[in-house]
């Protein structure tokens, strides 16, 4: 632990700090006493200098895109991989904390709910072997879909990400799809569950579906899509780790936005100002939707692309509208480690 910032410090305290025992020979002008505040032979130091003071080291460790801000080293994977540590520097093998970000869902193709985002899990306190490979898998989202009519109008579910931390599997559920409006059979379908669940879908033909359901833990339900007695319709937002897909409804029966992503660990370098997980917007009968943390925007109305939720976010793609407009893919997913660069 670093030396005290305040007060009287004995040189005994700064040899045990440098890496030295208790009660051996040492003096002020040692090597390793000196560069703790890295001071060269012969140069001018004084005592306060040492307040705070640390040895510690950060680990040794390969695997993902390598970065350093924060006070953090960050391990992030944007494709499949494997973590190892071959030294723990002066830390321990608990000091390692996570992310584990699941592909979003694609929306659908035709006055369609938006994408769920995919299942988001993070911790700290993983134990970590020297020298050992822990493999990261990094799931791809969902396709969109590609025509309104019939069942291949219909998106499809984000992939599962995962890490193998410890010896035990941290997995997170890929996101659901969207529901579809099937204008062969004048029917609409209910979201999938998923890690977030993804919207409904509606219309004054085909009635209201409901969003699919999300994981305990990793995300949240996707909006209902309704259709007005006057003849609006549109789905339900895609549900996001941080909050459930809004329903549709308001003025001209809107569709919903996708739910909230959530942020972590202050790593900025991916996703919509560090968010990840967040849901796909659902088709809006002429207003576009705004998700956060990398979902999709839906479509306008009149046959145009929902779009895909943003890569290596998790988030959900957005709804499409119109005969032919395809929905958005789901973004894919994201595992990062991190730990830190000083004591």
């Amino acid at each position: 632990m670093a030396l005290t910032g305040s007060g009287a410090i004995s040189l005994n305290e700064m040899h045990i700090e440098a890496g030295g025992s208790s009660g051996t020979t040492c003096t002020i002008n040692d090597s390793d006493i000196r560069g703790l505040i890295d001071k060269n032979s012969g140069a001018q130091m004084s005592f306060n200098e040492w307040y705070g003071a640390s040895a510690y080291t950060i680990p040794t460790a390969t695997g993902g895109t390598i970065s350093t801000t924060g006070g953090y080293r960050y391990h992030t994977f944007t494709s499949s991989g494997n973590f190892n540590v071959s030294n723990h520097g002066s830390g321990n093998g608990s000091q390692y904390e996570y992310v584990v970000v699941a592909g979003g869902g694609g929306a659908g193709g035709s006055i369609a709910g938006g994408g769920g985002a995919g299942g988001m899990l993070s911790g700290t306190g993983v134990s970590i072997s020297l020298n050992t490979n822990y493999a990261a898998t990094v799931g791809a989202g969902g396709a969109g879909g590609s025509r309104s009519n019939g069942s291949s109008g219909l998106g499809a579910s984000g992939s599962n990400s995962s890490w193998n931390a410890g010896g035990s599997t941290i997995t997170s559920t890929g996101g659901g799809r969207s529901g579809n409006y099937d204008t062969q059979n004048n029917s609409t379908s209910q979201g999938a569950a998923g890690g977030s669940g993804g919207g409904g879908a509606a219309h004054a033909y085909g009635g209201n579906a409901a969003g699919g359901a999300g994981t305990s833990g990793q995300g949240n339900a996707g909006g209902y899509g309704s259709a007005s007695v006057m003849g609006a319709y549109s789905g339900g937002g895609g549900g996001g780790k941080g909050g459930a897909g809004e329903n549709s409804g308001g003025p001209y029966n809107a569709g919903g936005d996708g739910g909230a992503g959530a942020t972590w660990g202050g790593n900025t370098s991916l996703g919509e100002s560090g968010a990840f997980a967040g849901g796909g917007g659902a088709h809006r009968f002429g207003v576009e939707g705004n998700p956060a943390g990398g979902g999709g925007k839906a479509s306008y109305s009149g046959g145009t692309e929902g779009e895909d939720g943003g890569a290596n976010t998790g988030g959900g793609g957005g709804g499409g509208s119109g005969d032919l407009g395809p929905g958005g893919a789901g973004g894919s997913g994201v595992v990062i480690i991190r730990y830190p660069t000083t004591a």
